[in-house]
């Protein structure tokens, strides 16, 4: 009895130190809510991140949740990053937020799915400082419904991967 609840402990010890692992590297993590009335193109998200580490590599995700208002199986955004000199670089990207037959991808219960989708890996920073990533909907929309959040993650990379 008293091995099998020393192994339960350890066991959850273990997770504990698993899980705090996995969620060293994140360097940011922030999610903006979308107004019920749908997300206006004319108003870009954006996030500011202080990079104070510029010679690692870094991974950015794209953090996006949806409803079953959403009209389109994919999702094309503009994200603009600029840079803590005032330089810019700006990309266009395009997600699948629904498979072929139309159901959702993604994780969630109920109508609302919220999927991670890898922007860049391998992401440099040139120097130190903070960087305003802006995030637009391209959809050819005024106001795009269906989306309810948007966000981003970025997490430091291992050097030994």
């Amino acid at each position: 009895m008293k091995s099998s609840r020393y192994l339960a402990i350890i066991s959850m010890f273990l997770a504990a130190l698993l899980f705090l692992g996995c969620h060293k590297n994140v360097v940011y993590d922030e999610n903006l809510k979308i107004p019920k009335e749908g997300w206006p193109v004319a108003l870009p998200a954006y996030f500011d991140v202080n990079i104070e580490d510029s010679t690692s590599f870094y991974s950015m995700y794209l953090n996006i949740q949806n409803n079953d208002n959403y009209p389109n199986s994919n999702i094309y955004f503009f994200i603009t990053v600029v840079f803590p000199d005032g330089g810019m670089a700006r990309d266009t990207v395009n997600f699948l937020l629904a498979d072929q037959y139309g159901k959702w991808l993604g994780k969630g219960m109920g109508n609302e799915k919220t999927n991670q989708f890898l922007y860049r890996r391998e992401m440099l920073f040139p120097f130190g400082g903070t960087y305003r990533f802006y995030i637009e909907q391209a959809m050819r929309a005024d106001t795009l419904k269906g989306i309810t959040s948007i966000g981003i993650k970025l997490e430091k990379e291992l050097q030994n991967q």
